[in-house]
């Protein structure tokens, strides 16, 4: 992860991305959006991100150091934004890897809504980002639930396993108005999203009317 200084008239919320980039060796910026993992009111922006080989600008992201300057412009708003839903109802967070970045900064700034995070990750040594965060979260309340799935470690499973090993309960929130949001690769999103069908249609919905009515939100890639 990086983080960098929030100016004064960069506003944003929860779930939202921003364009972040330094100026490229031909002279013209190089950009990309990344979520931000930040509450709302810190004065820093934090991101995560993966190493690419040979990438241009993520590299160079990731060597920051103080005193270095970035470009930083608004993008318009994200698929996955907090603000919206209000009222306490439960909020199930669905991720891997690096996905886990937007739901970061919406689980610190989270006060009383019921929040379950369902993460899936390779290797509980490699890729267990927020890891001490998570704990914390667990601790003061923040987070309601953690379900971890990992692919490459003891029983070897995928986030979808544990959002299906979740039926009832999901099934029973979905009944009182429950949101589920999901941010990760395309594969991952397409395994949940057959889930969540099964589970709707068990209480007479279906994932197309949770879509419709913003109770299904994605950031895939």
């Amino acid at each position: 992860s990086f983080r960098v200084t929030r100016p004064r008239s960069l506003r944003f919320r929860s779930g939202e991305f921003v364009m972040i980039g330094l100026i490229g060796e031909t002279g013209r910026p190089l950009l990309r959006a990344y979520s931000i993992a930040s509450p709302a009111w810190d004065d820093t922006l934090e991101f995560y991100s993966i190493k690419v080989p040979d990438g241009p600008l993520t590299s160079r992201l990731q060597h920051l150091q103080p005193g270095d300057q970035v470009i930083l412009r608004p993008k318009p708003v994200g698929t996955l934004v907090l603000d919206a839903l209000q009222g306490g109802r439960e909020l199930y967070l669905v991720a891997t890897g690096t996905g886990i970045a937007p739901f970061a900064g919406m689980i610190r700034q989270n006060g009383r809504q019921p929040m379950e995070l369902f993460f899936g990750l390779r290797h509980p040594d490699h890729d267990y980002y927020y890891r001490d965060a998570i704990t914390q979260w667990q601790n003061d309340g923040r987070l309601t639930g953690f379900h971890p799935a990992f692919s490459r470690h003891g029983t070897k499973t995928y986030v979808q396993d544990q959002v299906r090993n979740a039926d009832e309960r999901l099934a029973e929130h979905l009944r009182q108005g429950a949101t589920v949001m999901v941010c990760g690769s395309t594969r991952m999103a397409q395994a949940v999203a057959q889930e969540i069908e099964t589970i709707s249609a068990g209480i007479g919905l279906s994932l197309a009317e949770l879509r419709q009515r913003g109770r299904y939100l994605e950031d895939i890639y």
